[in-house]
């Protein structure tokens, strides 16, 4: 990007210093945008002849879109999102292609059985191959990770899913993807809760959409309400407009602040690592296991490979990780006593409600979902663990 920009000045960016360093840098990002790009298109095929509806977000959907140039957007990987229902004909129909599931480095034993690692992904599985230099596909079945299941709820997934429009691949392949307003609230929520405000690569897409696209605003900001999300969306946007000088509307802030919902957490944006948040995420995997998967599950997380650890929590190579992994146990126990203690006082403020209140039905449903709409019709909410993390912390 930093190259482009400055052949846009009318000068000869090789002749600058470090130029003949950040010509190297283009080419190598071109290089693997074509890689990725006929990955793209390989896999997209596939895709429909199973009759799968894939939507391609982020990266792979916003390189082509609203970049000036596709090869301008740095390319670690191709995320694609798929219905729930349909996560394991979608990764056969890709591991057809050569593509194996990976374990990103998270376990000790690199012969992990593929199944079992399928089970314990929480919103994503990884896949390596292509016919090249190895391209990584993350096939997501959700689109946020921990929290999910309160933050985003399969059945509010289902509006994403809905909200797509076509593009093309290099002006061939006819490619799916989320329409602006719903890139617009993922491109938040990813960069807000699950980066926690590091991700500067989400903050230039959030740029380049807001200055091709036109936003239907009134609708984007109907949606941040639904779900929850006016204070992580009025953030992103507010750190669009000072890193980039994006043009969004005073009206926009004015309207999300204004019609924040009682429903929504307010740790959203104050407090990252909410009580219970990661033995959520760790439940429901759980939920899913043998009793001998669940002592292999619980052991991994206990102790992680050392190439995770340095990855997880930032060690230099010179470094000894020991002291991270009584620091891993230490956080793991208080996760653990903070979800008992919290769904201890849920379950006694329900029983108290119960006893004095004439509709205890719908209290029931105001104290666990945090919004006076029947159970299955409310926005469900907590804050999300946005720490990098591997389903359990």
């Amino acid at each position: 990007m930093l190259w482009w920009t400055l052949k846009q000045t009318g000068g000869d960016p090789v002749d600058w210093p470090g130029g003949a360093a950040l010509a190297a840098s283009a080419h190598r990002t071109a290089a693997i945008y074509a890689l990725m790009a006929e990955s793209q298109r390989r896999i997209t095929a596939a895709l429909d002849a199973a009759r799968i509806p894939a939507v391609w977000i982020k990266g792979a959907a916003l390189a082509p879109t609203v970049y000036p140039e596709p090869s301008l957007r740095p390319m670690h990987d191709l995320d694609l999102l798929v219905p729930i229902q349909q996560r394991h004909p979608a990764l056969k129909a890709i591991e057809n292609l050569g593509y194996t599931y990976s374990q990103d480095g998270y376990f000790r034993n690199r012969n992990v059985d593929a199944r079992f690692l399928q089970r314990i992904a929480s919103h994503h599985d990884n896949l390596v191959g292509g016919r090249a230099s190895p391209v990584i596909i993350e096939l997501h079945f959700r689109l946020l990770s921990h929290g999910n299941d309160v933050l985003l709820p399969v059945d509010r997934l289902a509006w994403f899913r809905d909200q797509t429009e076509p593009f093309t691949l290099d002006g061939c392949a006819s490619c799916m993807g989320l329409a602006p307003e719903a890139h617009l609230l993922y491109l938040a929520a990813h960069s807000v809760l699950q980066h926690c405000e590091d991700h500067l690569l989400g903050d230039l897409d959030l740029f380049w959409l807001l200055s091709r696209r036109a936003i239907d605003w009134p609708k984007a900001i109907r949606q941040a309400v639904c779900l929850g999300w006016t204070a992580p969306v009025a953030r992103a946007l507010e750190r669009a407009v000072a890193l980039f000088g994006c043009a969004v509307p005073e009206t926009v802030f004015v309207e999300l602040r204004d019609r924040r919902p009682a429903h929504e957490d307010p740790r959203l944006i104050q407090n990252r690592r909410p009580p219970g948040a990661a033995c959520q995420t760790a439940r429901r995997i759980m939920s899913q296991l043998t009793w001998i998967e669940k002592v292999r599950y619980l052991g991994h997380s206990l102790t992680p490979s050392a190439r995770y650890m340095r990855w997880r929590y930032d060690v230099p190579p010179a470094q000894p990780i020991w002291p991270l992994y009584l620091y891993r146990w230490f956080d793991q126990g208080r996760q653990l006593a903070q979800a008992v203690a919290r769904a201890t006082t849920q379950r006694q403020s329900i029983h108290d409600a119960d006893a004095h209140s004439e509709a205890p039905r719908l209290t029931r449903s105001v104290l666990e979902c945090g919004s006076p709409l029947p159970l299955s019709k409310s926005c469900h909410h907590r804050a999300p663990n946005t720490e990098r993390t591997f389903s359990t912390d």
